[in-house]
């Protein structure tokens, strides 16, 4: 509970921050009177990601959950460049006290120049990263697995993180299904956050689930669990998923090809989901040199993976950080944070997902699904 409180502190704080820079430009532009707009909705844009949490109906939920995606996004975007521009006009302070000279201009000037110029970078950063995010990319990779399945090649879609719900709407659904037909799979599989964490927030679920229903592929659509595919609402998750044809391993493995195809419950689901074990557990039972393809969302399962018998980990998880420095930062948490990588004769593949968390925006991060060949051994 103290680190709540300390968290929640430190979060209003921050919020006031740039709150209160936004009010001191508007005060230069506009008369004091406008006060009494600006600050019941800069306070009601800040308490977005708790008040979409409290049961006001699904249409308020609905409001107040796309007011905090994109309130975060913009919150952080005015939190950076207000305090870079603090931070200049401090180091031009203490250079003209200790030259001696002053900056030449009107401060009142410049602190309109700099206000507009602020909103300016916001817009463009902004339009530019939800034009982004729309954007579904392929990535290919290839591979050999020196072990023997029932075709000498295999060719699989990887994708994951499609958080449905506010921002995934049914045309960008039907245009990822349209983008993985395209290609013409043997095998699709998805690698967790299929929702964004609230059943409810699915406005059409029935026709979510249509437009899903129809992947094509030869040997089927198989699942993992994300941390967001949790909670109460969870059986009706599954039972979408269902619906749509799609196959949910839950800590369990089947034979799809010749080769053994396993899934994962998540290790650190935001609300309920059941709880992981450990694979050596239940992956016990894979015949001697049959391949083993692993669905695990997050690519921590990387160290427990390394130990049995996996010759393949596909995770996503970590959306290449997103938003910049967000890809900085996850490559600093994650062995593969993205893309594709070697260790002895396990393959880690790691996606940047299809959807978008939070802010649905992409900055030196990309929408793709992954094509993977898989080439085996022959026997």
């Amino acid at each position: 509970m103290n680190g709540l409180i300390l968290f929640l502190l430190a979060y209003f704080l921050l919020a006031s921050y740039p709150g209160w820079r936004i009010w001191q430009w508007l005060r230069l532009l506009l008369p004091a009177w406008i006060g009494f707009l600006y600050w019941p909705l800069y306070t009601l844009a800040a308490l977005s990601p708790l008040l979409e949490r409290l049961p006001f109906g699904e249409a308020v939920s609905r409001f107040t959950g796309h007011l905090r995606n994109y309130w975060l996004g913009i919150f952080a975007l005015f939190l950076v460049f207000i305090t870079l521009i603090d931070l200049i006009r401090l180091i031009r302070g203490l250079i003209s006290r200790h030259t001696g000279k002053r900056a030449e201009g009107s401060a009142k000037r410049q602190a309109i120049l700099a206000g507009w110029l602020t909103c300016l970078m916001i817009l463009t950063i902004g339009f530019y990263g939800s034009w982004q995010a729309r954007q579904m990319h392929t990535v290919h990779y290839a591979m050999t697995i020196e072990k023997p399945a029932d075709q000498t090649e295999l060719k699989l879609i990887l994708a994951s993180d499609l958080h449905m719900g506010l921002e995934m709407d049914a045309r960008r659904l039907q245009s990822f299904v349209q983008a993985v037909n395209q290609l013409e799979p043997d095998l699709i599989l998805l690698a967790g956050d299929l929702f964004d964490g609230r059943f409810t927030d699915l406005a059409e679920p029935q026709d979510a689930a249509r437009i899903l229903s129809r992947l094509q592929s030869d040997y089927g659509v198989y699942a993992c669990l994300g941390n967001h595919d949790s909670g109460p609402g969870l059986p009706d998750m599954l039972a979408f998923l269902q619906q749509a044809g799609i196959q949910v391993l839950q800590d369990e493995s089947l034979d799809v090809a010749g080769v053994r195809l396993a899934g994962r419950l998540d290790r650190a689901p935001i609300a309920e989901q059941g709880k992981r074990r450990p694979l050596a557990e239940w992956l016990t039972d894979v015949p001697p040199g049959q391949p083993v393809i692993l669905l695990d969302h997050s690519p921590l399962g990387l160290a427990e993976a390394r130990g049995q018998p996996v010759d393949l980990i596909v995770s996503g998880h970590t959306h290449n950080g997103q938003i910049f420095p967000g890809n900085l930062i996850v490559a600093q948490i994650y062995e593969n944070a993205y893309g594709y990588k070697v260790y002895d004769a396990l393959h880690s593949v790691v996606t940047s997902g299809v959807g978008t968390w939070g802010p649905p925006w992409r900055l030196a991060s990309q929408s793709e699904i992954v094509l993977l060949t898989v080439s085996f051994k022959s026997s």
